[in-house]
């Protein structure tokens, strides 16, 4: 009797051990949407589209102090600053400033539209004083005397290196994405400007959604180890990935993303995106419905 009684707890041990396992608490959190969050960042809605043949496009600008863009006129289109302050002007509307994290929307052929970095042009300019200051007060150390000459120096020193690394690290720059349905003829285009780069330039989107048309920019964040199931998209739609890896699933096709890297989903293919980091994940879901 006793030698069954220890067979029995001994098997129930390993039971509780094995159902307590790493293994089986990642399993389970991967198939929950616990902590997983969505929140609409810009929407508007368009009675068409540019043409009969179109694709999604991402385009990133990183702008260093007193740069623009424009002034000109773009498709249905829109704005998210991932650092630094975009600004964007045009006479006939208010001017406008993007925060990092935010978004907006900017209609079709509004006359004379331009981005503009601002807020780093002022940034760059106390940077600029600063070190000016810096460069005065180091000659002026040179004509101290005693044991601390060396340690103002050398503070001063590190000051002028430290301020010169952060126009080299890009500190005064800002960096935001253009999103955008665009017409197929605009595939062969350049890049109108050299600091800018193409995200993602989808397929032809098949089949186009009938009018009138919903276009929405989300932000989605998944904890670690959690999934965000779309199921059946209702029309096409882009991920974009802003902090974090993701594990992207469209269709029965699995694509491991990185920060800055993009997946296109067609209108009725499943879309899935995994957390399998350590941190939390972030993503953009640009979606035409």
């Amino acid at each position: 009797m006793m030698r069954r009684c220890s067979v029995a707890a001994i098997v129930a041990g390993l039971s509780l051990t094995v159902g307590c396992s790493p293994a089986a608490q990642v399993h389970a959190t991967n198939s929950t949407l616990s902590g997983v969050t969505v929140q609409t960042l810009a929407q508007s809605q368009l009675t068409n589209l540019p043409a009969a043949t179109v694709f999604l496009n991402i385009l990133e600008f990183r702008q260093l102090p007193g740069a623009a863009y424009g002034p000109h006129g773009h498709v249905p289109v829109f704005v998210y600053t991932l650092h630094g302050t975009a600004t964007i002007s045009s006479p006939s509307a208010p001017t406008r400033s993007v925060s990092p994290g935010d978004a907006a929307f900017i209609p079709a052929l509004v006359p004379a539209i331009t981005q503009n970095n601002v807020d780093g042009r002022i940034v760059a300019g106390a940077i600029a004083v600063g070190l000016i200051v810096v460069t005065i007060l180091l000659c002026a150390a040179t004509w101290l005397r005693g044991g601390f000459r060396r340690v103002i120096i050398a503070v001063l020193s590190l000051s002028l290196v430290a301020g010169g690394a952060l126009v080299l690290t890009g500190a005064t720059a800002n960096d935001y994405y253009f999103i955008a349905v665009r017409s197929a003829s605009e595939r062969p285009r350049p890049m109108p400007v050299p600091y800018g780069r193409v995200v993602l330039n989808s397929p032809d989107v098949n089949p186009v959604p009938a009018a009138p048309y919903i276009e929405t920019l989300s932000a989605i964040t998944v904890p670690s180890g959690a999934r965000y199931d779309a199921r059946d998209v209702l029309g096409p739609e882009m991920i974009i990935v802003v902090t974090g890896s993701a594990s992207v699933q469209v269709g029965g096709e699995t694509q491991q993303l990185g920060r800055g890297e993009a997946a296109f989903a067609q209108s009725g293919k499943e879309l899935a995106i995994d957390n399998p980091g350590s941190d939390t994940l972030q993503v953009l879901r640009f979606a035409v419905t």
